[in-house]
């Protein structure tokens, strides 16, 4: 959505606004590169996406059983769970 205002153009469209399988694919695709990382670590990596979406689709995926991982609480890092 954008608006304008005299002469200036404001969006409020932003990366921030990823849907939430195109944000697990990035997620996938970072843990891909280098597993073992943190929630901050792969927020840093995706970008521009919001540090509580980014954590919530982890502990999705962690739940469905896509992400597992090791550690608890400051110390967890994730990786891709085995398939069976």
């Amino acid at each position: 959505m954008c608006l304008v205002s005299d002469k200036i153009k404001f969006c409020t469209c932003t990366i921030g606004d990823v849907e939430p399988p195109r944000l697990k694919a990035l997620i996938e695709e970072v843990l891909k590169i280098s597993p073992n990382l943190s929630a901050s670590i792969i927020h840093s990596k995706i970008g521009d996406v919001a540090i509580a979406d980014v954590r919530k689709c982890i502990f999705k995926m962690v739940k469905d059983e896509v992400l597992d991982f090791s550690g608890a609480n400051k110390n967890r890092v994730y990786y891709l769970a085995k398939k069976r």
